[in-house]
């Protein structure tokens, strides 16, 4: 009767555990990716850069920054920046992901592009929103690599370039009528 308890019990915390596990996963036009590895969790910290003007951005990849400076603490956002010289905040990104395949000239793989919207307003009277794209670029050489980010002040789009084996394809399939993500946290 213990030992069937004890089982009990472990097969209830595996079952909770699984449906908690986090995932960022999409399958486009038969081409699958998994990002989970990449995903920081509430303890850990959100991904960083600091560009040559100062501004330094925060972000996390298919969850919501660990921290945010810009808002309560009810808001949720999935990167925001910090202005190298004004220290003011910005959220970049509140909206969920939307995902699309990409080859570059030059790269032998397909990879994928993530983009968010859903920023704050960039200047007092404008419609203009940040946007957030996290552009992938597949080498199964560098492991998790490291995001690098560029800003395109006039569109008010900050970009991040992540070369990294998770950009890589994890299987291709020929129905091209497949489309598929999942996110599960």
């Amino acid at each position: 009767m213990k030992y069937s308890n004890l089982f009990l019990v472990c097969l209830i915390l595996g079952i909770i555990s699984s449906c908690y596990s986090q995932k960022c996963t999409a399958t486009i036009e038969g081409n699958s990716f998994d990002l989970s590895p990449l995903m920081k969790s509430s303890g850990d910290s959100d991904y960083s850069y600091t560009d040559d003007a100062g501004n330094t951005f925060y972000f996390n990849l298919c969850n919501y920054t660990v921290s945010n400076p810009c808002g309560g603490s009810d808001q949720q956002v999935y990167a925001y920046k910090i202005d190298g010289k004004t220290q003011k905040c910005s959220v970049l990104a509140t909206d969920k992901e939307s995902w699309q395949l990409h080859n570059y000239d030059g790269e032998d793989e397909t990879s994928v592009i993530l983009e968010y919207k859903g920023g704050d307003q960039i200047k007092k009277f404008s419609k203009d929103r940040y946007k957030l794209s996290y552009v992938f670029h597949c080498d199964n050489s560098v492991g998790p690599g490291t995001p690098t980010i560029s800003e395109i002040g006039e569109y008010s789009h900050v970009v991040v370039h992540w070369t990294s084996q998770y950009g890589c394809r994890k299987s291709s399939s020929d129905d091209n009528s497949i489309f598929h993500i999942s996110k599960n946290y």
